[in-house]
């Protein structure tokens, strides 16, 4: 998940190959190494076949696969259920749960709108899994939002 998180802060923009790592993420499916993206699909390990030498591979169609860095609405679907969420057109996101607004609050500062929301989003999923609540934040966000993270948490 911190390899996701990372390759989304430094995209300058839409990427399918990150659209396809995060399909992944969702998916529990692992990158099966060599070329991710092979014509119009996305190779992931198996998750149960196996060979020989290795892990059977399992493809993915292109077009199965949000274009999460690219389209807000996609970027929403990864908001946790029950979850509030904001966005600027500067590329600044926020989500915290609607039961507990002094609990968490996930921000993902990028230039991008789509991508800030995946970030959040996605690091929201990772602080469920790992025992909310529990505050996560990206660190270039700090500065844009330190006034408004010190009202909510």
């Amino acid at each position: 998940m911190n390899d996701l998180i990372e390759r989304l802060e430094k995209a300058t923009g839409p990427d399918r190959e990150i659209d396809g790592l995060i399909y992944g993420y969702l998916n529990g499916l692992k990158r099966n190494g060599g070329t991710f993206q092979v014509g119009d699909n996305f190779q992931f390990e198996h998750p149960t076949k196996r060979f020989p030498n290795g892990p059977a591979a399992l493809y993915v169609r292109d077009d199965a696969v949000h274009e999460f860095t690219s389209s807000l609405d996609a970027a929403l679907t990864l908001v946790p259920e029950g979850w509030i969420w904001d966005v600027s057109s500067t590329g600044c996101a926020w989500i915290m749960p609607r039961n507990d607004l002094n609990g968490q609050l996930v921000i993902g500062g990028i230039e991008h709108p789509a991508i800030a929301m995946c970030i959040a989003a996605i690091q929201a999923r990772a602080a469920l899994k790992t025992g909310y609540p529990h505050v996560v934040e990206n660190t270039e966000s700090d500065q844009l939002f330190d006034g408004a993270k010190n009202q909510v948490t």
